[in-house]
């Protein structure tokens, strides 16, 4: 079994709750009828709609109308007012609810599955798909194919649809029909998914909504038609008491369409607010009943239900997201354990090959050492021995003729006991030389198998060895290099800290010494009239901004001729 297969199997298994359930109405409304099997047979209008029992624990201890309601509908069963359609006994309307959609929540379970199925196949597919640029280009073809016709039908699709702010359109059942299938025709012929034609504003969810309109409609046809049949309006007789029980099941129905329909609007009305809303249509149906005890049946038992069916449906709708979390998490272990099954298959393919690899070089050994092997020999002396048997057969034949000689039967049963026990001990010695060949060709293979995860061994720690020399000296030579760069910078700091401080120093000296020479000067009397002008600028204190602008160096040559004039 597939391990898709099996996930279908865990997820009907794991589909089997307990399923709320919504009365459902004529009109194929929000409260159950996208559920129900189109398929149920159906043979009078009780239909199971209207409830015979409603549990007390359903109701709040303070609701008046509801006791009154649960008494009256303990006392009397309303639904069997007529002896010959209501008298024949039936599961509970609840037991029989909960089993329909117990089916048709598995149903959609299995869509689900199936439909997730279907999009791992696609994904599956596009993947192994040689040429996707081709697809693409391909699926861009068809949609400009029928980009004309789309555009059509999104027309006639805009039509339909209602509007805010606009009256609500009139649309006669047939052109939904047409719309349906002028949008299947399209995609058959494109040959394109809905994701495909997303791009070309395909109007999926309008088809969807229509989609379900129609089958509503289709279901409200079927209602109307059993009605019809229940109230006999093709029998000649016609029984009064079922009439009056069509004509409150109809009033009923419509009450309940009506809270359906405030449900799914979301209106504050089901919390027990704005009830005065919905009590003319209840109370017009409650006048018009034709006993007294009817009276009792209020709004709160409908809108209690339908709170209490809310309920059951949410409750549902739980179970169903943890059933699809739950099949999905399966189907994700299992494509894991799928890959990892595929992983180790791959290893033992590869390990496989090698080892054949071995066995073949092996037997090319073998084979190359035996090559010289005297076969001409062998092949002479087996000759001889053949013509040695040929010549004693043909010589017991010419006895037999010559003597004629005659075997007796005790003769010719020892003969064949003797060739028995013969044929029977070279049999046995044969089968125990293919035996012990076998055994030696078991302990070879074992001995090549471990020869080769040897040699797969050593090949492996011949290069882990050699990655690791390699890495060692890279990085030996690249610490090496850092150091020597340090080294570099090192000394090029402390040249250019030497050089700077030398020439402070200096800087100092020639200042004081200059000092020296102009209070000298100063002392013997002289002036700095009679000092020539580079002596002046020579013995002035300079200041460490006159020594860092720096003064050209006069040349020799020049130094003499000023001195000479």
């Amino acid at each position: 079994m597939s391990s898709r297969g099996f996930a279908t199997q865990k997820l009907l298994r794991i589909s089997s709750f307990d399923l709320p359930t919504q009365p459902a109405s004529p009109a194929g409304s929000a409260g159950g009828g996208d559920h129900a099997p189109p398929s149920m047979p159906r043979e009078s209008l009780e239909f199971s709609w209207a409830p015979a029992a409603v549990p007390v624990s359903t109701f709040e201890p303070g609701d008046l109308t509801a006791e009154a309601a649960l008494r009256l509908a303990a006392t009397k069963d309303l639904l069997n007012t007529s002896s010959r359609t209501y008298s024949r006994q039936e599961a509970t309307p609840a037991e029989e609810a909960d089993r329909l959609h117990q089916l048709a929540l598995q149903r959609e379970l299995e869509q689900s599955l199936q439909r997730i199925q279907q999009q791992q196949h696609s994904e599956l597919m596009q993947q192994q798909q040689p040429f996707p640029k081709a697809r693409g280009v391909v699926r861009q073809s068809r949609l400009d194919d029928v980009a004309k016709e789309v555009a059509e039908l999104v027309a006639q699709v805009s039509l339909v649809v209602e509007k805010p702010g606009k009256e609500q359109p009139s649309t006669h059942p047939a052109e939904l029909d047409k719309i349906l299938e002028r949008a299947a025709e399209i995609q058959q012929t494109s040959r394109l998914s809905d994701q495909d034609l997303e791009g070309s504003n395909w109007p999926f969810q309008e088809l969807k909504l229509i989609r379900e309109l129609v089958t509503r409609l289709e279901k409200w046809k079927s209602c109307e038609a059993s009605a019809k049949q229940a109230m006999g309006a093709q029998s000649p007789k016609q029984d009064p008491s079922l009439n009056e029980v069509v004509t409150i099941l109809e009033q009923a129905f419509t009450a309940w369409r009506e809270l359906t329909q405030a449900a799914a609007e979301k209106t504050p009305s089901l919390n027990g607010q704005n009830g005065p809303e919905l009590l003319p249509a209840t109370s017009a149906m409650a006048s018009s009943l034709p006993k007294s005890e009817f009276s009792a049946l209020g709004t709160a038992f409908v809108e209690t239900e339908l709170a209490h069916a809310k309920k059951k449906f949410d409750e549902a709708q739980s179970n169903r997201q943890l059933a699809i979390s739950r099949v999905q998490q399966h189907e994700a272990d299992v494509l894991a354990e799928e890959r990892h099954w595929m992983d180790i298959q791959s290893r033992e393919r590869r390990r496989d090959e090698a080892a054949r690899r071995i066995q073949k070089w092996w037997v090319r050994v073998v084979l190359y050492g035996t090559k010289s092997f005297p076969l001409n020999e062998i092949l002479e002396h087996h000759r001889l021995l053949r013509a040695r048997q040929c010549l004693g057969e043909n010589l017991l034949d010419l006895r037999r003729c010559v003597h004629d000689l005659h075997i007796e039967e005790a003769d010719r049963e020892n003969s064949c006991l003797r060739i028995q026990r013969w044929w029977r001990k070279v049999l046995a010695k044969r089968i125990m030389k293919i035996i012990a060949v076998y055994g030696k060709v078991a302990k070879m293979r074992d001995k090549v198998e471990g020869a080769a995860a040897k040699i797969q061994a050593i090949v492996r720690a011949n290069r882990a060895r050699r990655e690791v020399t390699v890495l060692r000296e890279t990085r030996r030579v690249a610490e090496e290099e850092a150091e020597r760069r340090l080294e570099q910078i090192k000394m090029q700091a402390i040249v250019s800290i030497q050089n700077t401080y030398r020439k402070s120093v200096a800087v100092k000296q020639v200042q004081r010494l200059r000092a020296r020479m102009f209070a000298a000067m100063m002392s013997q009397g002289g002036s700095d009239v009679d000092m020539p002008p580079h002596m002046k600028n020579k013995l002035q204190p300079l200041s460490r901004s006159s020594w860092l602008k720096g003064t050209p160096k006069a040349s020799a040559k020049k130094k003499r001729e000023k001195y000479s004039s």
